[in-house]
């Protein structure tokens, strides 16, 4: 086990209430991986976590080279376990998600958005600055910035997800995702069981409990086999669906889903072929609109690894994806923390082995100023990649700008 000093400095400014949900994050953190947090009220040599409350919400990243304490500044607005367990995470040696020197694969960053004191928060950094721990890049972590951080006005996104329909998954302040938890026990906790269990869907070893897996959302069990039972509703389970449509509802639809209720579907077609999911009727999960943020979602894993966050749909207004496996499985998560609402309705059914585009991502930035003639293009995926599609997999729209005239031609 991997023991971490804590210091509360300043006490008497942090408020017993405030020190009751530091301490939830830290117990969170705590019985999810091998670290064991150590309070100490004295002034400890070494190095060690200060919580203090002099600057925001601030850490740096790791521990101090020279033994020093690493400061985690917690002002009265970051008193949440979500944002406490962010910046703990930069004190254990997390950088932000988007730092990632892969994450020009995911996400665009709209440097022209950015307020202009601001663009050195979106820097990557250097491949051997950062320790991914073999875990890939997670559009679902508590790590990642939302959609519009650091605009320089409120309606500008300053990064747009290159697979638009995962654009109201990044951002969270809500829990860890299963990547950040499994990062940090990459990190720490490699040799604390003596031995890697058969864990399934892309579970692993659990530190706290050796015997059993720490498995993705949606799956349970002592090796991750079975599928997570509906909490506060009868639902979800596994799904075996053929060629004809087969209805999937949140809780009591067209009704109203209650707060708090969960369901998950594992989707099953036959060996060789695919899961196609289509949303259809009315549909309403609360969301962040400002931040464009998914706060009660449905969820989409469509992969090849069930641990990584999929696709979150939410706010007003029915998807018009089609969603298509990678594999023969698909996951759906319907998930509502917050607050009941009308929820959803798909429709599910097997596919042979043929395939479907992505959605398009958004256009790239011209390549020509004003007065020239310039390109920007936008592109979608074959999913799975190995099938074969009719069509195009980009578009390219090309501008001609002058004093006297303007030529647009869209090149479909």
């Amino acid at each position: 086990m991997s023991n971490i000093i804590i210091h509360a400095k300043q006490k008497n400014i942090l408020a017993l209430r405030e020190q009751r949900v530091i301490e939830l994050a830290l117990e969170h953190w705590h019985n999810i991986t091998c670290l064991n947090f150590e309070r100490r009220d004295d002034e400890p040599k070494g190095n060690r976590i200060v919580f203090t409350d002099v600057d925001g919400c601030a850490s740096n990243v790791g521990k101090h080279p020279l033994g020093e304490p690493q400061f985690v500044s917690l002002a009265p607005e970051c008193i949440r376990l979500g944002v406490i367990a962010h910046e703990v995470a930069h004190a254990l040696g997390f950088w932000h998600e988007q730092s990632r020197p892969d994450r020009d694969y995911y996400v665009k960053v709209r440097w022209e958005n950015i307020d202009r004191d601001s663009k050195g928060q979106f820097l990557k950094e250097q491949p051997a600055d950062v320790d991914n721990g073999g875990v890939p890049y997670d559009l679902g972590s508590i790590m990642h910035y939302r959609s519009k951080a650091f605009a320089r006005y409120d309606d500008l996104f300053t990064m747009n997800t290159y697979i638009s329909d995962y654009q109201r998954t990044i951002g969270q302040r809500d829990q860890l995702s299963f990547n950040d938890i499994r990062l940090m026990n990459n990190i720490y906790c490699q040799n604390t069981c003596s031995r890697k269990l058969p864990c399934q869907r892309g579970g692993y070893t659990d530190p706290r409990r050796c015997d059993r897996c720490r498995c993705p959302d949606g799956f349970t069990g002592q090796y991750c086999e079975q599928v997570m039972p509906g909490y506060g509703a009868d639902c979800g389970g596994r799904v075996q669906v053929g060629h004809t449509w087969t209805r999937i509802t949140s809780p009591g639809y067209p009704a109203e889903f209650r707060e708090g209720q969960e369901c998950s579907w594992l989707l099953v077609a036959p060996p060789g072929q695919h899961v196609q999911l289509q949303f259809y009727s009315e549909f309403e999960m609360y969301c962040k609109v400002r931040h464009s943020l998914c706060m009660d979602y449905v969820e989409i894993r469509n992969s090849t690894d069930f641990a990584n966050t999929g696709m979150r749909y939410c706010c007003f207004g029915t998807p018009h994806s089609s969603i298509v496996s990678a594999t023969e499985d698909m996951l759906v998560l319907f998930r509502s923390f917050y607050r009941g609402g009308k929820g959803f309705q798909a429709q599910v059914r097997a596919i042979p082995h043929t395939g479907s585009w992505s959605s398009w991502t958004a256009f790239s930035e011209c390549s020509a100023s004003c007065g020239a003639c310039g390109t920007q293009h936008r592109t979608r995926e074959c999913r799975p990649p190995n099938a074969y599609l009719q069509g195009v997999s980009e578009k390219v729209l090309t501008f001609f700008h002058a004093s006297s005239n303007k030529k647009l031609t869209f090149g479909l």
